[in-house]
């Protein structure tokens, strides 16, 4: 102890001298060594000489050209006058000349005063706001201390300084990577952190404010808790795409984050070229690294869904369902030919909604985001888009950058705002968020909830089967039709465009046969199952995504040129109308109830069926009825009895497995009332 008394001693001194020599940021170097070293050197000195380096360290952090009043106070761009003047005389008593004798402590206490002239003037801080509004990169600009991604404590745990250290300060080597580059140590003397350090290492980022929801709530210190999984922001261009595992959290006397890094672990040989070529990484296997500790929570962004790997102290972080995520614009995995330059690029993104967890076919399903215009940071689904899949075999997840914390809108909020809009943290996305990203007017009434986030599965991922991938010429696909939502139009698929998103179709009409299609055909009622001819009207309709789109269809040719057959085949279920009969009228059909059959087998007169129960506590889950009379057979002069196709799944190991063998329906193929969670 007394070794470390003398060797502080030595460094307040040496403190002393470079505030004599106007070498602030040296001097505070060597006094945060002191605090570190021991706490029994004159510890009424160090706030007052602390607080002479912040504010002179400030004056070197321009905005814009100009001095920057908010960081000299230490307060943020938004502070009230209150505030102002709380802060100003707190630091007036510490650099008062008659109690501040330390090198700049005069000059100090005059710039004190004349941010606070500045800024308490109305007249003056609005010329002043003007000045430094916009900043060389279009952002707006904001205080180092309330909107940079502030820095945590990281210094070296080291209890000692050598004389080499105190002549030549500069960033210790706690880790060997470039994460000890951002996480620089920094003073908290005032309401803010201070720059303390004007080289690139600790190159500090302002960004704009949130217009609704205040997202450093998100990480409050009550809300961390042990083994939670965190993402940080890194160096590279301060995305949030570094982890760390918290494992102890300590409150009294003060605030301490105990954590350990985690790092990536490639699996294969494309991930580990990706990796060892300095490319950043958000996704995959990470394991435990080094341990570290924080008295702060600024440099955290949000906690990070993860699953735990096989192997010990390991951990899988994937997007999952219903998360925003940041994509690399224009990625290749050919940057690790050329890693070099492209580590260092100042990367632009693409923000997409995570509509699928990875599922068993190794892809993820995602649904692009477009910018609200008029708004810092609110997205809503694009419609001018489709979702696509993102797979894990080939090494594409590499594209994700980075998690972007957000909030739902209700659509209350403000007139414009419709109702299932995201804000995204700004804190999180590119600075020039006008320029980075496209703006759209959205249709308020219709909002941007579609059937990509409605009517969920419990299990299976049916979006998947109608991305646009899965489509191509000649196909014959059902569309949801307009009266009673289910997919019982049928349309040719002529050309697919996947770069634009668009899908060319020609719809295929039915020809009726028997007198009972005539009718419904005469009443504009759809008939599902039967003979289909192209439309002779050889018009194309274009539609832009696949939200339209429920599933391919097996049909066979009849011989004739733009004619099919679409009937009922074996293992495809199926919804009937209940009770149906010849001669039903409008008011038969609007009043109808449904029931869910799985087509046992066919002959050219008649289907065998046998109708499905729903399983007790699920929604969307179904097992064969096997009570007597389940099973029966429709002739071929009743198929109008079939209102449309299901698409489903096989379960196996899904609840432990105790739905083996069970059947899971596309929620958006089942009536409102089949929904429920009682059984029928």
């Amino acid at each position: 102890m007394n070794c470390n008394k003398d060797e502080a001693a030595r460094a307040k001194a040496l403190a002393e001298r470079k505030m004599l020599e106007k070498d602030f940021v040296g001097a505070k170097y060597m006094i945060i060594k002191v605090q570190k070293l021991s706490k029994e050197v004159d510890d009424i000195d160090i706030p007052r000489m602390l607080t002479v380096c912040d504010v002179h360290c400030a004056v070197g952090a321009k905005v814009n050209g100009e001095i920057d009043w908010y960081g000299i106070l230490q307060v943020p761009v938004v502070a009230d006058d209150a505030l102002i003047k709380k802060q100003y005389h707190k630091l007036a008593h510490l650099l008062h000349p008659d109690k501040n004798k330390f090198g700049g402590a005069e000059a100090a206490f005059k710039l004190v005063g004349e941010a606070n002239i500045t800024l308490t003037d109305k007249s003056k801080r609005m010329m002043y706001d003007m000045k430094i509004r916009y900043n060389f990169r279009g952002g707006l600009a904001r205080s180092p201390h309330q909107h940079l991604r502030r820095t945590a404590a990281a210094a070296s745990s080291s209890t000692s300084v050598d004389l080499h250290d105190m002549q030549q300060p500069q960033q210790q080597a706690s880790n060997s990577d470039r994460k000890e580059k951002v996480f620089h140590s920094v003073s908290n003397n005032g309401l803010g952190s201070n720059n303390d350090n004007a080289s690139d290492d600790n190159e500090y980022y302002s960004f704009t404010d949130p217009k609704f929801f205040y997202f450093d709530q998100l990480r409050d210190v009550n809300q961390f808790r042990a083994n939670q999984i965190w993402a940080i922001y890194d160096n590279q261009d301060c995305m949030p795409r570094f982890y760390a595992r918290i494992t102890k959290v300590k409150t009294t006397p003060n605030f301490v984050l105990h954590f350990v890094w985690l790092e990536f672990d490639p699996t294969n040989k494309v991930d580990e070229e990706w990796f060892c070529g300095g490319l950043p990484v958000a996704c995959g296997l990470f394991k435990h690294g080094e341990s570290e500790t924080a008295k702060e929570t600024a440099m955290f962004s949000r906690t990070i869904c993860f699953e735990k790997s096989k192997t010990r102290n390991s951990y899988e972080i994937y997007p999952k369902k219903g998360e925003v995520w940041a994509l690399f614009k224009g990625w290749d995995i050919g940057w690790i030919s050329d890693a070099d330059n492209h580590k260092n690029l100042n990367y632009q993104y693409e923000v997409v909604q995570v509509l699928s967890d990875l599922t068993t076919s190794t892809s993820i399903l995602v649904m692009p985001l477009v910018k609200i215009k008029g708004y810092v940071s609110i997205f809503i689904q694009s419609r001018e888009a489709a979702p696509y899949l993102i797979s894990q075999g080939e090494s594409e997840t590499l594209r994700f950058s980075h998690c972007v914390p957000h909030h739902l809108m209700s659509g209350t909020e403000k007139e414009g705002i419709p109702e299932g809009s995201l804000e995204l943290d700004p804190a999180a996305l590119p600075l020039n968020l006008e320029e980075a990203f496209p703006s759209v007017i959205p249709d308020v009434h219709v909002g941007c909830l579609t059937e990509y986030i409605c009517a969920e599965s419990e299990f299976s991922d049916f979006l998947e089967r109608r991305v646009l991938q899965k489509f191509s010429p000649g196909q014959i696909w059902a569309l949801y039709n307009d009266v009673d939502k289910f997919p019982n139009y049928y349309a040719y698929i002529q050309k697919v465009d996947l770069k634009n998103g668009k899908v060319q179709i020609r719809w295929l009409d039915v020809c009726p046969r028997g007198g009972e299609e005539k009718k419904l055909l005469q009443e504009e009622r759809t008939i599902a199952c039967g003979t289909f001819r192209m439309s002779n009207t050889n018009e194309v309709m274009t539609y832009t995504g696949t939200a339209a789109f429920s599933h391919s269809v097996e049909a066979r040719s009849t011989g004739r040129k733009g004619e099919y057959k679409i009937i009922p085949h074996s293992g495809e279920i199926w919804a009937i109308y209940k009770n149906w009969r010849a001669g039903w009228t409008a008011h038969d059909f609007k009043n109808c109830e449904y029931e869910q059959v799985e087509i046992l087998g066919h002959t050219d007169t008649s289907i065998r069926v046998q109708h499905l129960r729903k399983v007790d506590g699920y929604r969307t889950i179904f097992m064969p009825y096997r009570a007597e009379g389940s099973v029966k057979t429709i002739r071929k002069d009743e198929y109008p009895r079939f209102s449309h196709q299901i698409p489903f799944f096989h379960l196996t190991h899904e609840d432990g497995g105790k739905l083996r063998g069970y059947l899971e329906l596309d929620p958006l193929s089942l009536p409102e009332e089949s929904l429920s969670t009682d059984s029928t």
